[in-house]
C-alpha cells in the first residue's frame, strides 16, 4: 500500500516578530482526518504555528516567515488569495467572542460573504454547523436571539459553528477551553473526536491531559523548537524520545 500523503507539512519553517523568534526550524507532517495537539509552556510557539496555516500571522504585528508551510502541496507562505485560504483553514481562537448579531446571522456571515443567499440553503448550513458544533439542541427555539445573551461555553460553541460553516478542511482550535467550565470542555472534545471524520484538527493546548484524551499525534514545542513528535501513546509514554517531553508531560517544569 502507498503511504498516505500528509495534508500539512513545515519544512524548515522560520517565523520572528522583529526581534523575537516564534518558531525555529520546524519541519513536521500533519495527517489528514486525524487531531493533531500542540503541547508545550505557555509562549513556546504553539499560536504561531496554527497562524502560519491560515497566514494570520499576517496580522499579528512586524513577522518575517521562511521556510514552506504546506497545504496539500501548496506553499501557503507564498500564495496570494488568503481569503480563499482562510476559508479552509478555521480557526478558533482562545476566548469565546459572539459578534453582535443574532445566533443564525453569527452563523451565517462567512457563507453569506462567500456567496450562499438561498434561505433554504443558509437554514441548512445553520443547522449542519450548530449541530456539528453540539449547540443546535440548545439553541435552535432562539436562533433571532442575540448571540451575546450565551453562556461563555455556548459562545465557545457558536464559535466553532462559525468556523465550520464555511466548511473547512482543516479546524485549528488555540486553546479553547481557556475560558470554558470542565463539563463544557469535554462535549467539546467529544465534538471533535467525531469531526475528525472529516477533516483534519489541530489544537493547541496547555492542558496536557486534554492532549492525552483526544490527539491522535502529540508535537511538543519549546522555546519555539518542535522537541519531539510522535503517537500520543509514544509522547505519553515512560519512554518518550525527549527527556525534556518526559518532564513537560509530567508537570516538572511549564
Amino acid at each position: 500500500m502507498a503511504p498516505v500523503a500528509p495534508h500539512v507539512s513545515f519544512r524548515d519553517v522560520i517565523v520572528r516578530y522583529g526581534a523575537v523568534s516564534a518558531l525555529e526550524h520546524v519541519n513536521v507532517d500533519i495527517p489528514r482526518y486525524a487531531i493533531s495537539a500542540l503541547i508545550g509552556p505557555t509562549r513556546s510557539g504553539k499560536s504561531t504555528f496554527l497562524k502560519c496555516l491560515n497566514r494570520m500571522i499576517d496580522v499579528s504585528g512586524p513577522c518575517s516567515s521562511s521556510g514552506q508551510v504546506l497545504i496539500d502541496g501548496v506553499n501557503v507562505l507564498q500564495i496570494n488569495n488568503v481569503h480563499e485560504l482562510r476559508r479552509k483553514v478555521g480557526m478558533v481562537l482562545p476566548l469565546p467572542v459572539a459578534l453582535p448579531l443574532s445566533i443564525y446571522d453569527n452563523v451565517a456571515l462567512a457563507p453569506r460573504l462567500a456567496g450562499l443567499h438561498g434561505r433554504r440553503e443558509l437554514d441548512a448550513r445553520i443547522e449542519e454547523s450548530l449541530r456539528q458544533a453540539a449547540l443546535w439542541d440548545e439553541v435552535k427555539d432562539r436562533l433571532r436571539h442575540l448571540a451575546t445573551t450565551l453562556s461563555g461555553g455556548q459562545q465557545q460553541r457558536l464559535a466553532i459553528a462559525r468556523a465550520l460553516s464555511h466548511r473547512p478542511d482543516i479546524l485549528c482550535l488555540d486553546e479553547f477551553s481557556i475560558a470554558i467550565d470542565p463539563i463544557t470542555t469535554m462535549k467539546i472534545e467529544d465534538v471533535l473526536v467525531e469531526l475528525k471524520q472529516r477533516m483534519t484538527i489541530l489544537i493547541a493546548t496547555n492542558l496536557v491531559q486534554q492532549a492525552h484524551r483526544v490527539a491522535d499525534q502529540v508535537l511538543f514545542i519549546n522555546a519555539g523548537r518542535l522537541i519531539e513528535v510522535g503517537s500520543t501513546e509514544a509522547v505519553f509514554s515512560e519512554h518518550p524520545a525527549s527527556e525534556m517531553t518526559f518532564d513537560y508531560v509530567r508537570g516538572r517544569f511549564g
